[in-house]
């Protein structure tokens, strides 16, 4: 929000100055078309020159300084003290329409309103061009009072705005903030399912998966449990007959007994290889994601 905020006041400002134009626009397109009628009126004079009750009308707001320019198309100019501003091109369309564009003169911008006519004017044949300029100073005002009336609200709307985000996110985590509270609080062995009990909606996917992992990993669990019980028991038995018969080759004075004692104890132990070698198979296939054994004896 701070980021899109200044994007925001830049955005406004280009806008603000879209509608301050149009009307200033507006009240720069019937000064011209008044200079226009007067210039019009007086064609077939020597001379043109503005009645001092137009000026008066047309500057009436001093806030702006206004520029006035009468000129043939073939550069002859007919009113206006300034050559400032140049010749637009002309185009067939653009005849008896007020057209407009900005123009930079002096470094200082300006508005400039211009009619073209076809009318022949003090003796001079061909298109007659009337520009009619204006500084910029009250639509820059006017952008700046839209401005202020779009940002200063803003400036309470937007902590207004980051309190309820920062209230709303608050409220919305702490389900999960119990959760964590509930799941770090348990013993390492309580795999026991969570309860969903008043649980929001939104966490109960979540829930849900942690149970279902807890109920794999029980039974993950459980199948090492049972694979050690099982392992225990199978090889207890071997394992006895193992030593009876280290005991019985210790106790061996005969060669010949001792070399058969050799012999029965090699079978038993090649016999608890196989066992031990069955169980781990069977360990692998009960579950082979967890019990990461090595290969066969």
């Amino acid at each position: 929000m701070l980021v899109l905020w200044p994007m925001s006041i830049g955005v406004t400002y280009l806008v603000a100055k879209s509608l301050a134009n149009a009307p200033f626009d507006q009240i720069l397109d019937d000064k011209l078309t008044l200079i226009a009628q007067e210039v019009a009126a007086q064609a077939l004079a020597e001379q043109i020159t503005l009645p001092e009750r137009l000026l008066n009308s047309i500057v009436a707001d001093g806030k702006d300084r206004l520029k006035i320019q009468v000129s043939q198309q073939n550069g002859n100019q007919l009113l206006g003290e300034t050559r400032d501003f140049p010749m637009p091109d002309m185009n067939p369309q653009d005849v008896g329409v007020v057209r407009y564009k900005d123009q930079v003169i002096g470094g200082e911008d300006w508005r400039v309103a211009y009619l073209w006519l076809e009318l022949p004017v003090a003796g001079e044949a061909g298109p007659t061009l009337i520009q009619l300029a204006e500084t910029l100073n009250k639509r820059e005002d006017l952008a700046n009072e839209i401005i202020k009336g779009v940002i200063l609200p803003q400036f309470i709307i937007l902590p207004i705005a980051v309190l309820l985000v920062w209230f709303g996110l608050s409220r919305g985590i702490a389900p999960l903030n119990v959760l964590i509270g509930i799941i770090r609080s348990r013993k390492p062995d309580d795999l026991s399912a969570l309860h969903t009990t008043d649980t929001p909606e939104e966490l109960l996917p979540v829930i849900h998966a942690l149970n279902e992992q807890l109920e794999r990993l029980q039974q993950t669990i459980d199948t090492q449990k049972r694979f050690i019980a099982d392992a225990a028991h199978q090889l207890k038995t071997p394992l006895a007959g193992l030593r009876m018969q280290v005991d019985m080759l210790q106790d061996e004075t005969d060669p010949n007994e001792q070399t058969e004692a050799l012999k029965r104890l090699k079978r038993g132990a090649e016999r608890s290889t196989r066992l031990v070698n069955q169980l781990l198979s069977l360990a692998r296939t009960e579950a082979p994601s967890v019990l990461r054994l090595s290969a066969p004896i």
